[in-house]
């Protein structure tokens, strides 16, 4: 029996909508058969880029640039929906609607290829290795190598490189799969979108994915490769999507979607990093009232709960909540009064709060992020993030919660009430009552979820008026998404959806 001594897969920088080839799939020479089908297990762990960085860096070299260097682009601000629609505007001038499409859909799948090889398939750790046999994906096409197959049980103990590389000829069998796209493709199709564009800017950054292709093609230095992901993760989730709203819908930790590189030339005009420096008004400070329920002129709850039948209550697939949403033409709602636009910084707990496209007030929620009731080793896990915000009848609300068990620091997943005249905290619901991934809003009801993996799971309906649980109902599992259409209420678990009759509105 043999076993794989790489993290089999593909570089996946397929452009092209309709091109592409199985990820994490080898053959061994002469098999005929898949990796995945022959029941070998994979020698090397797949991990995320950070973990081999931070080991890499340790010796220096090309694993600690990539890590100062993407710590250096992640402090960049990232640009608000409303910027990026303007500029996306502008970069599109002028093209048809067929041509800008198609350029969207290449992008899309560029960076949605790269961006998973570089989360699971260790794609940049391998490509630290100028001798990697992954770089056969940027030089080769047609039947290539991408590592060697041993028989279980042997393992190259050393330390060498080039004594390992000997072990795998003496004592392993290649591992092949079919490469259509090489990194000579790339260039041919990059040349091809950049000539379709009429604005000069974009076509900058084009003209880098290509220079930065035959850099990688002729140095096999990684650095290059990462420059192209970063590239193209900025043109799709901040020029071409507006990620954190197209996509950050539809996934639990929107990390990926909402991290911003700022590399792209489209972006570097000065007078744009000027205007967004001068429009963005001075924070104003939330004060956190109590890490428990909050009201501040206590009245009786006077809201009816809406009546609740189950219509249907079906398992789902756990991975297809694109699925969900389309089959059930369901988006998630703007609960924003017209005019209004909340824009979330979680990395700063800031929401901005925008008027027709003017920044009416920064709200800093710094004192919100840690409760005094964790323990210390468990800091890391425990710092309550923003999740949901929106304007009613001049009140913004706000969802926050931490991603971890209520034991470990149970004063977390709350929704508060802030008034928009002089930004007080009108009320503040208990704790363990909202982590949901969004709230709804139906006439004065609030409807939330909160559970967890050994906790248990509840649909909860709050006073709009009072932030008070007025109706509660059990879950099988813990709420995603929860969104109002046609009278009836679509909720999204983990494992199970649920359709609910609305009634007593």
């Amino acid at each position: 029996m043999k076993r794989y001594m790489i993290a089999a897969g593909c570089l996946m920088i397929v452009l092209a909508a309709g091109i592409g080839f199985a990820a994490g799939r080898g053959r061994t020479a002469g098999t005929g058969k898949d990796e995945t089908e022959s029941g070998k297990a994979p020698a090397v762990e797949i991990g995320k880029l950070d973990e081999d960085v931070s080991s890499n860096a340790e010796e220096g070299g090309i694993g600690q640039a990539l890590e100062q260097g993407e710590k250096s682009l992640a402090e960049k601000e990232s640009p608000g929906k409303e910027e990026v629609l303007a500029m996306r505007a502008a970069a599109l001038e002028g093209m048809t609607e067929e041509a800008a499409e198609r350029l969207k859909e290449n992008v899309k799948v560029a960076n949605l290829q790269m961006e998973e090889a570089y989360l699971f398939n260790d794609l940049f750790g391998r490509l630290s290795d100028p001798e990697d046999l992954y770089w056969n994906y940027i030089d080769e096409k047609g039947e290539i190598q991408i590592g060697w197959a041993v028989e279980a049980g042997m393992e190259y103990e050393g330390t060498e490189e080039t004594d390992r590389r000997e072990f795998e000829e003496t004592h392993g069998t290649p591992v092949m799969n079919y490469n259509r796209f090489d990194g000579d493709n790339f260039i041919v199709l990059m040349e091809e979108m950049r000539d379709s564009l009429g604005n000069v800017l974009l076509k900058g950054d084009f003209d880098n994915l290509i220079e930065n292709m035959k850099l990688a093609k002729e140095t096999h230095d990684v650095q290059y490769i990462q420059n192209i992901y970063y590239i193209l993760h900025d043109m799709d989730y901040f020029l071409l999507r507006y990620g954190p709203e197209d996509v950050g819908k539809y996934v639990q930790d929107g990390g990926t979607v909402n991290q911003y590189y700022g590399v792209l030339e489209i972006y570097q005009d000065e007078a744009i990093e000027e205007s967004r420096d001068m429009d963005m008004p001075e924070a104003v400070h939330v004060e956190n009232p109590s890490w428990d329920y909050y009201m501040e002129t206590p009245v009786e709850a006077g809201t009816e709960p809406l009546e609740l039948t189950v219509l249907e209550e079906a398992k789902n697939e756990i991975t297809d909540q694109e699925q969900w949403f389309a089959e059930n033409g369901l988006e998630l709602p703007d609960l924003n009064d017209e005019g209004y636009f909340c824009q979330i910084n979680r990395d700063r707990m800031t929401v901005d709060i925008i008027r027709n496209g003017e920044a009416e007030a920064t709200l800093d929620f710094s004192d919100y992020q840690y409760a005094g009731d964790f323990l210390p080793e468990e800091k890391e896990f425990i710092d309550q993030e923003i999740h949901s915000a929106a304007v009613r009848e001049g009140i913004l609300y706000v969802s926050t919660f931490h991603y971890t068990y209520a034991e470990s620091s149970p004063h977390t997943a709350y929704i508060t009430a802030i008034s928009l005249e002089d930004y007080h905290v009108l009320w503040k619901t208990e704790p363990l009552t909202c982590n949901s991934l969004n709230f709804e809003i139906v006439g004065d009801v609030i409807l939330c979820g909160y559970g967890f993996t050994a906790e248990d799971d509840y649909l909860y309906q709050i006073d709009r008026k009072t932030g008070k649980r007025i109706g509660q109902m059990p879950l099988a599992s813990m709420a995603d998404y929860i969104i109002y259409k046609d009278d009836k209420l679509f909720v999204r678990t983990y494992h199970t959806d649920y359709v609910f009759q609305v009634g007593g509105k």
